[in-house]
């Protein structure tokens, strides 16, 4: 681990303990983040392919209009779907290691921290729910799955993910206005 990623992971693992560091209390510390992730994300390997590739359509459409507390919510739900999808075979692939473990530690950091939002489940829409676990079931199913893990569908998820996060960075961003 480089020193730069050495510090930014331990000012994370501080931050989650910190109450100041919710992002109930401050989205910009989410976005702060997030932006490492992608940073990491697009780090771990080679250049994203830009390549058309069938990705199922992302659960973005109505989210935009949603209230503050659904949008918590599905910055959490999206963020722990996205760990979830790393947890896959990932043998096939040749991204450095150390950038994909600091990549999920920065997910997890994420995660915490939305989850210690007060009330998140409560707001959880049972339509948001079911359409977000849809799309990254079809991401396993249609993608991993079908192309046996292989390296080529890890850098469409790749891709993927890095969509997602510059979409959860822009749902945060209404969150501060």
């Amino acid at each position: 681990m480089n020193t730069k990623e050495m510090w930014i992971c331990l000012v994370l693992m501080f931050c989650s303990l910190q109450t100041q560091c919710k992002p109930c209390n401050g989205i910009d510390r989410y976005r702060l983040v997030n932006k490492e992730a992608l940073s990491l994300l697009r780090g771990m390997g080679k250049e994203i392919s830009t390549e058309e590739e069938f990705i199922p359509r992302l659960p973005y459409s109505s989210i935009v209009k949603a209230q503050g507390e659904v949008k918590m919510w599905f910055l959490h739900e999206t963020i722990d779907q996205i760990i979830r999808l790393f947890d896959g075979n990932l043998k096939a692939v040749s991204w450095n290691k150390r950038k994909l473990d600091n990549f999920l530690i920065v997910l997890d950091t994420l995660s915490n921290d939305l989850k210690a939002c007060e009330g998140l489940e409560m707001h959880a829409q049972l339509s948001y729910r079911r359409r977000l676990k849809k799309h990254f079931r079809k991401l396993r199913k249609d993608i991993l799955k079908r192309q046996n893990y292989s390296a080529r569908s890890w850098e469409v998820i790749r891709k993927t993910v890095e969509t997602h996060l510059v979409r959860l960075d822009i749902i945060a961003a209404t969150l501060v206005q």
